[in-house]
């Protein structure tokens, strides 16, 4: 053994891991107990209107088009379990997808395991979505179904030694990505993901690919089957059914372009746009701005040691997975006549946040190079503690909508 530790050594890498969960979890506790304080909003203050004014049949009038959640929002309404449990699943579900891109981040970049927290932090900070502070609506709708369907399609990608656990595993993904499908329409998006990386674990893995290639196609008519199941329930939401994307081919020639707007945006784009928006105007923003050197200053020290130069060469494959993932994931979108954008318009990033955020972060790191590899932390910190804070305020100052 060594006499002389090398500095990345400074802190084991299981600790390591620890501390960057453990602030993973901070930021997100934050996260909740703003949206608890500034509850109900957007949605969530709308549907609890129409229930005032109309009873529970406000929920069915415009919910019943996805029936499971429908049965969730009365069933946890008549026994006044709504706000607790909308607590519960609003911090579960935040934390989860920043474990969930965590632990994507691993499995394309296992080198840079030490700078797995930064593509977490962008995931479940307000940078590139802005709806964190809405406590039920969001979360049952947009982002449980994702979260559900990542956890799936991990499940299926895990190779086991024992056969028994395989099928176990792989049976128990199936279900719940097909009820993640079920369950929302986001879960399409993050579906499209799970297939890309199936298929690249069966390119990749000559040993198992028949196995993969066996799963993959299960996979594929389970999210099929699901989805012809949810649109036929859907009666009162047309872009929900097939018959509705068949009308997008009238303006087939924008597609591409649609989607090449959509991958910058979500990447690079909002990453200058959140650097570019950055200011010191108001006591606000000076707020933001120390939150944003506190964060920055915490994330440094977690990944002072991950700063090895990035080959993009070396990473190719794993970089046109994660892009070709992002492409087929957006497509749903283009097709159901969806634009992902600022606010409320925000909620469409929700099933790409682990992919985009991986992407931008790996963007960013072979930008930088070796020399200035410590910016890539600095920034992601400062960008997520600061527009946390300001994003926190401007709900609180606007709870109708922020």
């Amino acid at each position: 053994m060594n006499a002389v530790m090398h500095r990345e050594d400074l802190i084991p890498k299981d600790r390591l891991s620890l501390y960057s969960i453990l602030l993973l979890t901070g930021f997100v506790t934050l996260l909740t107990v703003a949206a608890v304080h500034v509850y109900p909003t957007w949605d969530d203050g709308r549907i609890l209107f129409l229930i005032r004014e109309s009873g529970l049949a406000a929920i069915q009038t415009n919910y019943g088009d996805r029936p499971i959640f429908a049965f969730l929002l009365t069933t946890l309404f008549n026994h006044h379990l709504l706000f607790p449990v909308g607590i519960l699943f609003h911090w579960l579900s935040w934390i989860a997808m920043g474990l969930i891109t965590m632990h994507l981040w691993l499995v394309m970049f296992p080198s840079y395991s030490k700078l797995a927290l930064l593509p977490a932090l962008l995931s479940v900070a307000p940078v590139l979505c802005k709806v964190q502070f809405v406590l039920l609506t969001i979360v049952f709708l947009c982002l449980l179904g994702p979260v559900l369907t990542f956890l799936g399609t991990f499940l299926l990608l895990t190779d086991y030694s024992s056969g028994k656990r395989r099928i176990l595993a792989s049976v128990s993904g199936l279900v719940l990505i097909m009820f993640s499908v079920l369950l929302s329409q986001y879960s399409i998006s993050a579906a499209a993901i799970g297939s890309v990386m199936l298929i690249a674990k069966a390119i990749r893995n000559k040993k198992g690919r028949h196995q993969t290639t066996i799963v993959t196609l299960l996979f594929a008519a389970g999210v099929v089957s699901a989805f012809l199941v949810f649109s036929q329930i859907a009666t009162t939401s047309p872009e929900f059914r097939p018959s509705f994307a068949l009308q997008s081919f009238r303006t087939i020639e924008l597609a591409p372009f649609r989607l090449v707007s959509a991958l910058y945006q979500g990447t690079i784009g909002v990453f200058l746009q959140a650097l570019g928006g950055v200011t010191l105007a108001s006591k606000r923003a000076v707020l933001g701005f120390i939150s944003g050197l506190t964060m920055c200053g915490l994330v440094a020290v977690l990944s002072r040691a991950g700063g090895n130069d990035i080959s993009f060469r070396d990473h190719l494959p794993s970089v046109i997975t994660l892009l070709a993932a992002a492409i087929l994931a957006l497509i749903p979108l283009v097709l159901m006549d969806r634009t992902p954008g600022p606010g409320w318009d925000s909620r469409f990033w929700l099933p790409l946040l682990p992919v985009l955020s991986t992407l931008t972060v790996f963007g960013l790191l072979y930008v930088v190079r070796r020399r200035l590899w410590l910016l890539a932390p600095i920034l992601c910190g400062f960008l997520a503690g600061y527009w946390a804070i300001i994003e926190a305020a401007n709900a609180f100052s606007n709870p109708g909508g922020y």
